[in-house]
């Protein structure tokens, strides 16, 4: 069970929305939550682990840990690397661990 307040030209918007197409309230505000809960996440988990770094990792202190890996280890930490190269993520403040936990989680 969820209850939200919302500003009132808000609640007004979605309930001529909901009324001029028979469906309800609820159904619009859970269509917004699924198809936006994955990037919500991102950002606001990227930002609480910015907000509690730990210790700073170098590039080369990543891949001397990351050399010192084995096998799945070893790939799973390559691939979050990788994303995090393609798209453009920091990797500042971010263990070997994390990676590959954050690797067996995609």
């Amino acid at each position: 069970m969820l209850s939200i307040r919302l500003k009132p030209a808000l609640e007004r918007r979605l309930s001529r929305l909901a009324r001029q197409t028979g469906r309800t309230k609820t159904f619009y505000a859970t269509k917004l939550i699924e198809e936006n809960i994955e990037d919500l996440e991102d950002r606001y988990l990227a930002e609480a682990r910015l907000e509690k770094r730990g210790k700073r990792y170098s590039a080369a202190e990543v891949r001397r840990q990351l050399e010192a890996s084995k096998g799945a280890q070893r790939k799973a930490v390559r691939e979050m690397v990788e994303f995090a190269k393609k798209n453009h993520v920091l990797l500042d403040g971010i263990s070997v661990k994390e990676l590959i936990h954050e690797g067996h989680r995609r």
